[in-house]
This record gives structure tokens, C-alpha cells and sequence, in this order.
């Protein structure tokens, strides 16, 4: 039997080819996303992103930076705005680039 890695892929009526996988069109998957559908969640995402940035880095700020806010519950708070923080960062980063 002879067996060629380098076979071409012949493509069926439905759109699906030898290998079993729909065919990938680059023009279509452009066209897609609409722009009044991105903007509304791109414009939540930021929102999402900028407040939740300022808003643990002040707290953060403000236990570090006053003595007298150092308390076992304060500093625990702290320690919760650092852990949103990190998810802030890395999670609605990843989420906006799998929507786009």
C-alpha cells in the first residue's frame, strides 16, 4: 500500500474536505463580527478593565501607604484587591483578544 503524506485534499458539496474539516475562509471570518456588536462588549471590557485597575490599585495603595490602615482586616482586603488585580490583568486581556 502506498501511502502519500503530501495526498491532496479534494473538498465535498457540504464544504467539508478529505480530512474530515470544514474549510477555513479568511474573508468570511472577517465578516463575521459586526461593528455594532463589538463595540458595546469592547466598550464593557474597558470599562471593566480601567475601574477595576484604579480601584484595587487604590486600595492597595492605601493599606501599603498608611499605618494606621494596616489592621488584619485591611491588610486581608489588600490581599483580595492584589488576587482581582492579577485576574483583572491577565483574564479581560485574554477574553477581548478571543472575541476579536
Amino acid at each position: 500500500m502506498n501511502v502519500s503524506i503530501y495526498e491532496e485534499n479534494f473538498t465535498d458539496p457540504n464544504g467539508k474536505n478529505s480530512s474530515g474539516y470544514l474549510d477555513y475562509d479568511r474573508e468570511e471570518s472577517f465578516s463575521m463580527y459586526f461593528l455594532e456588536e463589538l463595540v458595546p462588549v469592547a466598550l464593557i471590557y474597558g470599562i471593566t478593565l480601567v475601574v477595576g485597575l484604579i480601584g484595587n490599585l487604590l486600595i492597595i495603595y492605601t493599606v501599603i501607604s498608611f499605618r494606621r490602615m494596616r489592621t488584619i482586616s485591611n491588610v486581608f482586603l489588600a490581599s483580595l484587591a492584589t488576587a482581582d488585580l492579577l485576574v483583572v490583568l491577565i483574564c479581560v486581556p485574554v477574553k477581548v483578544n478571543i472575541m476579536h
